[in-house]
């Protein structure tokens, strides 16, 4: 036979038994640092935790990352930040991202009303498994995008002593779900969404031809982000992140 055609033969039969990779889904894999932004629960004794904190230590509850990783907890404000450890624990609001103490509050000068934060898994051996993205098949009848609402939020602004207007920053954060490759699968979610939860305000935002975010809100208010956030939860995505919104 024509070495050639050996050739081609082989490389058919090692291409057929290589696992081919689902660009469906533009998704973290347990080989990339796990990351998320979201509101911190901040530590107290009138909470009914199982486990118990040292107010005054660096340790923090997170329910994915095992005992002992170490994380880098991020004030996206005033880029303040400070390492500590984890403890994991599932004892706590799913809404919530972590539990911290007081003292990493007050460490990077974290607002009390408005704890948003960033947490990031800084040692990877075993530290953190992700899970396999869920693949959504995308269907014949694809869903339109739904039109970006408009938001109307009152003026919170309060005079000081001097007389001056002092503008209370605005509350706006957005809940990233999941990201796609293709806009066809997004509206597809889009529609699943809409179908399987109480959520409506669901839409989809082109970052680039490849990045195609299936994302709720903005969202004006607390109480009305985590309704919306305990509504898309028991869709059991990946990862969802809450998102500060310019």
């Amino acid at each position: 036979m024509n070495c050639r055609y050996i050739i081609i033969i082989l490389t058919l039969i090692l291409n057929s038994c290589t696992t081919s990779y689902d660009k469906n889904i533009v998704e973290y894999s347990n080989l990339e640092k796990f990351s998320n932004t979201g509101f911190a629960f901040i530590y107290n004794e009138d909470f009914d935790f199982k486990k118990k904190l040292d107010d005054k230590s660096l340790v923090v509850f997170h329910n994915m990352l095992e005992s002992n990783s170490k994380v880098k907890i991020v004030n996206p404000v005033n880029n303040k930040s400070i390492v500590c450890t984890v403890i994991n624990n599932k004892n706590y609001p799913a809404f919530y991202n972590s539990v911290i103490t007081s003292r990493i509050l007050k460490e990077i000068e974290l607002d009390e009303s408005e704890p948003y934060l960033q947490i990031k898994l800084l040692n990877l051996s075993n530290s953190f498994i992700a899970k396999k993205a869920k693949t959504f098949k995308a269907e014949k009848k694809v869903a339109t995008s739904a039109p970006v609402d408009e938001i109307t939020i009152n003026d919170l602004s309060k005079i000081n002593k001097k007389g001056k207007k002092i503008k209370k920053k605005k509350f706006k954060y957005i809940i990233k779900v999941v990201d796609f490759y293709y806009m066809d699968t997004a509206k597809e979610m889009v529609k699943k969404i809409k179908n399987k939860t109480e959520v409506s305000n669901v839409k989809i935002l082109k970052i680039s031809n490849k990045i195609h975010r299936v994302y709720l809100g903005p969202f004006s208010n607390l109480n009305s982000l985590k309704k919306s956030y305990d509504d898309i939860s028991i869709l059991n995505f990946d990862n969802i992140e809450i998102l500060k919104s310019n």
